[in-house]
């Protein structure tokens, strides 16, 4: 997260960013993620409120991190997604993410690509438990031949440059 509801930048806010659950679509079907291993780098994670709780598969448990540390995902193979969104925690509409960015990696992380960056505040539903009110859509990425199974991912820059961006896609 990049600022949480209330304004000030989530780094200076010191209480921490959480979420329900975060979601992803391939054509308008949920990709299953739960298999996936959910770390923030450094941190000893609070008992209850684990990374791996934002993809465990249920809205009803949370993530939280008061280190404002970013929420890495790792998965074996690549994951094919074109949109994602996220539940709201249970409690503390305060700790909800209104900036983000979502980066990918082809390379083990040694390298990162931004895939979508909300940069104006995105207004997260105060309801808890909810899902946002849009899916948000990223550029497609391909998977190659190559040997390693890698793909090929278009950032949003990339696709805006080329005026090639997706409709429904929160450019800002």
């Amino acid at each position: 997260p990049l600022r949480l509801r209330g304004g000030a930048p989530a780094a200076q806010q010191g209480q921490g960013a959480q979420l329900g659950e975060l979601v992803f679509r391939r054509f308008g079907r949920n990709v299953r993620v739960t298999h996936g291993l959910a770390s923030v780098e450094g941190r000893a994670a609070t008992a209850g409120y684990e990374p791996q709780r934002a993809i465990d598969g249920s809205t009803q448990t949370q993530w939280s991190d008061a280190g404002m540390g970013p929420l890495l995902i790792r998965f074996g193979c690549p994951l094919e997604f074109d949109q994602y969104s996220f539940f709201t925690a249970a409690d503390a509409p305060g700790r909800d993410p209104v900036r983000w960015r979502l980066e990918g990696s082809n390379d083990e992380g040694r390298s990162w690509a931004a895939l979508h960056k909300i940069s104006l505040d995105y207004p997260p539903p105060y309801e808890r438990l909810k899902v946002l009110d849009d899916w948000l859509r990223i550029p497609a990425c391909w998977p190659t031949s190559a040997p390693n199974n890698t793909q090929v991912c278009r950032s949003t820059e990339e696709l805006v440059r080329r005026r090639l961006t997706f409709p429904q896609t929160p450019l800002s």
